[in-house]
């Protein structure tokens, strides 16, 4: 990102090329900071993502359960102020100063970057990273902040005056909503500069006039999906607020389960609520599909998940449906194993549901300066799996 790039600006000017690269991979090793570490890691470029998935992502899926991560996002709008889109370049800038300079809003979120019309395949890769969804953005005065592990981030300029976001465990957005109400309580409550409608400074607190919150749930069901069972569990939490959809198109057991409406939701914590009492009876019920599989069609799944192991241990070319594919059976695997359901050979030495993340395409082409998803973004896509996955 362009606003982190410029902590390592100092450092690039002094020699660029491989000799600062080397030197940049010495310092990343023996750095401690997480801002330094992130900063260096951006300076050193073609092992960036590498570097930044690896060791700070705080979010990132392990290998066990069914929830692989979930998301926090509430969004607050100030009384007496239009929506973003509809403000001028110049009140937008004052807004961002005036929140900017308030401690109890921005706390922990060390780094800043500007958001000026991201092209495509920036879009692509902060979608993958959950950062930002594909929207429309006000040019000038958009800008997003985020915690050093990108747990959290802060967009100020958005499609609303501020959108916070959460990403992690269930436990970890229960410790995060508890912040987000106290900052949202401090920038109601405490007088600072705020403006107007004409977009003219004053002192005043800044009210609270709207919020919407939602709750995303990323979940893998493998078990529901090999028996076709998914539209027979979830289609009935509709009626509850609730709704489904696959992760991506055909990552059938990969499942995104979110509340309705995100609009006028005044009470975060009983729609986290709400959404995290779906987890246990969703639990439950892939359970025992896993038991039926394993009584009914126990040869199938040894016979898929060894497969999916042996191609990804041996293929040359791996396009990213093909591997979330061979990912859902490997992770499957994992887990019946630990489960001690059999499948005592299937053994490896680091979580594969990370790998999700590294080789998405955006992250694929990111790392190796490469474009498009097509045969050579196949081909080191399969090499990344040989290497990883080989004893």
């Amino acid at each position: 990102a362009a606003g982190v790039r410029a902590s390592a600006a100092g450092l690039l000017a002094a020699a660029p090329g491989q000799e600062i690269a080397e030197l940049l991979i010495a310092r990343f090793d023996g750095e401690t900071d997480p801002v330094a570490r992130l900063a260096l890691a951006v300076a050193i470029g073609g092992r960036t993502d590498e570097i930044v998935e690896g060791t700070l992502l705080a979010w990132l899926p392990g290998d066990d359960g069914i929830l692989l991560f979930g998301r926090l996002r509430v969004s607050l709008n100030l009384r007496g102020l239009v929506f973003p889109e509809r403000m001028g370049g110049e009140e937008r800038v004052q807004l961002l100063e005036m929140l900017l300079a308030r401690p109890e809003v921005c706390a922990d979120l060390a780094l800043r970057c500007e958001l000026d019309r991201p092209v495509e395949e920036e879009w692509e890769f902060l979608s993958e990273r959950w950062v930002l969804e594909p929207c429309r953005l006000p040019v000038g005065g958009c800008e997003i902040l985020l915690a050093t592990d990108e747990s959290l981030s802060l967009l100020i300029n958005g499609e609303d005056h501020l959108r916070y976001q959460g990403l992690g465990s269930v436990e970890s957005l229960l410790m995060l909503l508890a912040d987000l109400e106290r900052r949202a309580e401090a920038l109601q409550q405490n007088p600072g500069l705020a403006l107007n409608a004409t977009g003219a400074r004053q002192v005043s607190s800044p009210f609270l006039c709207g919020s919407g919150t939602l709750v995303t749930l990323v979940l893998h069901l493998p078990g529901l999906s090999w028996w076709g069972r998914i539209e027979e569990l979830l289609d009935p939490l509709y009626n509850e607020g609730i709704c489904y959809r696959t992760w991506q198109e055909g990552f059938g057991d990969f499942l995104v389960l979110e509340n309705l409406s995100a609009q006028e939701d005044h009470r975060p914590a009983q729609t986290l609520d709400q959404v995290i009492r779906q987890l246990e009876p969703i639990g439950e019920a892939e359970g025992e599909a896993r038991r039926e599989l394993l009584l009914h069609r126990r040869f199938e799944v040894e016979d898929r998940v060894q497969r999916a192991l042996a191609l990804c241990r041996s293929a040359r070319l791996m396009g990213y449906p093909e591997f979330v594919e061979h990912l859902s059976y490997v992770r499957l695997g994992l887990q019946l194993r630990e489960e001690g359901d059999g499948l005592a050979e299937l053994e490896l030495s680091e979580p594969v549901s990370p790998l999700l993340l590294r080789l998405a395409p955006a992250h694929l082409r990111h790392c190796s300066q490469g474009t498009g998803d097509g045969r050579q973004a196949a081909a080191l896509r399969a090499g990344i799996l040989r290497a990883l996955l080989n004893p």
